[in-house]
């Protein structure tokens, strides 16, 4: 992709097929690293530009795990917050489902916690 296409920016996605997998498209989000600056805006950024693409390529649903939590380090309440608040603000058109991709107990207790909080009222 990057020889064809150039390097993906922080907060920017790439899209691939979906090889084997059942599904239409992979779509690749570049989330920062912790303590980047304007890391939150990056990841924002990189959340948001994930269903634009979905949007874009008239998709249903769309699969995201947590973004920048493994090796760049985002503790998962923040990453969590974010995701929340951008999955709450965004102006939905072809996509009907948003599924959160979570690894361990620990990932899926603090999404589920913030999700409650800040999405409850468009539940």
């Amino acid at each position: 992709y990057v020889r064809e296409h150039g390097p993906v920016p922080v907060g920017g996605v790439a899209v691939t097929s979906a090889g084997r997998l059942k599904a239409r498209y992979v779509i690749h989000a570049v989330g920062p690293r912790y303590g980047e600056e304007r890391g939150d805006e990056k990841l924002a950024s990189a959340i948001r530009s994930s269903l634009d693409k979905a949007e874009e390529l008239g998709l249903g649903s769309i699969a995201l795990p947590a973004i920048s939590t493994g090796i760049y380090g985002y503790p998962y309440r923040r990453a969590a917050e974010i995701m929340a608040n951008v999955l709450k603000n965004y102006n939905y058109r072809s996509l009907k489902r948003v599924i959160v991709c979570l690894y361990g107990d620990e990932a899926y207790r603090t999404f589920e916690e913030v999700f409650e909080k800040i999405l409850r009222s468009i539940a």
